[in-house]
Formats: structure tokens, sequence, C-alpha cells
């Protein structure tokens, strides 16, 4: 599905919209933030070096870049190792970054595959804190998790999606091979 949603994969019946744009439409990626499960960064490159290529990638150049570069360092904690080549960085660190580069540019759909694993419990509640700021701007994030009891605590609601190769029988939201249900939680 998030394959899908980026226009990495094409659909084989109906259609794909995101942001209102059918994909694959690589003028609407400019919108997306994107943080996938493995890391793709520059090793040889500092994590300053990494934020300014991806954030010129999404359109955003010369003081706003900076801005966007010192905010999104600051939320997941890596304004003092910015310099830092990100060969010599640890695991949970790059993980931190990829996360920066996906909060770049405020995008208007971010999507997450488990942002917060490996992450300390402070700078976790501070990074559900950013993406409740962006929801509330208006921003749409799927955040793919197996930390649900976090999940449900820091959303306000919670949807269990499958993808299938076999054919629904009855109506979702989603076309064809995906379902998307209120998940409830127990107490």
């Amino acid at each position: 599905m998030i394959k899908t949603m980026l226009g990495m994969e094409s659909v084989t019946a109906g259609t794909a919209l995101i942001l209102g744009k059918t994909m694959s439409n690589r003028l609407i990626l400019s919108k997306i933030g994107y943080m996938a499960q493995s890391d793709a960064l520059y090793e040889s490159l500092s994590a300053r070096e990494n934020l300014a290529f991806f954030g010129k990638m999404k359109g955003v150049t010369g003081k706003k870049l900076q801005q966007e570069i010192d905010h999104v360092s600051a939320v997941v904690d890596l304004t003092p190792d910015l310099d830092q080549r990100i060969a010599d960085y640890s695991g949970g660190m790059k993980r931190r970054l990829s996360l920066a580069i996906a909060l770049l540019a405020s995008p208007e759909l971010l999507i997450l595959d488990e942002p917060t694993v490996g992450i300390d419990p402070a700078l976790r509640r501070q990074i559900w804190k950013e993406l409740r700021g962006l929801r509330d701007r208006g921003r749409s994030i799927l955040i793919t998790t197996h930390v649900m009891d976090e999940a449900e605590k820091r959303t306000g609601s919670l949807y269990f999606c499958t993808v299938t190769s076999l054919p629904l029988r009855r109506r979702t939201n989603w076309k064809n091979n995906t379902a998307c249900q209120p998940l409830k939680m127990s107490s």
C-alpha cells in the first residue's frame, strides 16, 4: 500500500489518488515526507549536508532551508551532531535523521514506517508532540507501527489496515484489496 501511495508500484486495478492526484506523479513527491523502515542516507556526507540535499529536492533553499534544518534537527535532538559524518552515526541517530528529512518543508502528507523504533521515551514524546502539531495544522499522517498502545495514546484514532491478494467481499474506503477499519483497543 505504501509503495503504491508513493508511486513506487503501480496499481493492478483502480486508481491511487494522493493529495487529489493520480500516482505515480513526480510533482506530488515534494509534498510528501517519507521515512522508510530502512534508512536511505548518504553515509559520506554530514547530517547537515543530507538535510540540505533533501531540502533542496523539496524546493526549499536559502534562509528558509537553514530554518527548516534547525527546526527538524531540534525535533529529533540531532543539533549537536549535525556536522558529523553519517558513517559515524549510531543506528538510532540514523533513524532520527531519516525522520528529520521526512519532516522537512512541512509536507502535506507524512508517511512514516516505524518512526519511533529505537528512540528513547523522552524523545518519542517530543516527536509525537511535533506530529500532533502537524496534524492540528491540517497535515495528513500515515504511520505504521507495531507499538499499538503508544499509537492509540498519541493519535486519538487508530485504524487497522490489511492488504491481501484476495478480493474483499465487503465495502471499504479503499479500492480493491485494502481494508481499513477503526480499531478498538481493550483496556
